[in-house]
């Protein structure tokens, strides 16, 4: 077990030449000298880093609100208030209506609909 883990280690540590050539002229264009423990640092650090910025960004934009569906504290007494005010403006814009019907009705000359004089002909007590 020693022998294999001490295997790995020096598998990780060994130096490896990362070169990029221009292919027209065969220069060397880049070169640098990594290890595979470096490259796996620098992957973990890279994935760290973003986790940490997609994890700001979550907490402290709304961007968290519309992708995670989190409702704040204040969403509910919102909610209800809009709810509440919707509500009433459905009334009003309904008595509205109504109003405009009658006074359609009496300017066309159907103010018979509203007359309660013939009311007591058909609904006589006698």
């Amino acid at each position: 077990m020693a022998k294999q883990k001490g295997k790995i280690i020096t598998k990780l540590r060994n130096k490896h030449r990362f070169v990029l050539i221009n292919d027209s002229t065969f220069a060397e264009v880049f070169s640098i000298r990594l290890t595979l423990l470096n490259v796996l640092m620098l992957i973990s650090g890279f994935v760290l880093l973003l986790v940490l910025v997609l994890g700001f960004l979550l907490a402290n934009t709304s961007v968290g609100l519309f992708l995670l569906g989190d409702a704040g504290l204040n969403s509910r007494a919102e909610l209800l208030e809009l709810n509440s005010r919707l509500e009433k403006t459905t009334q009003n814009l309904e008595s509205e209506r109504m109003k405009t019907q009658t006074l359609q009705n009496l300017l066309n000359d159907k103010a018979n609909l509203y007359d309660s004089s013939h009311l007591d002909r058909q609904y006589s007590f006698e």
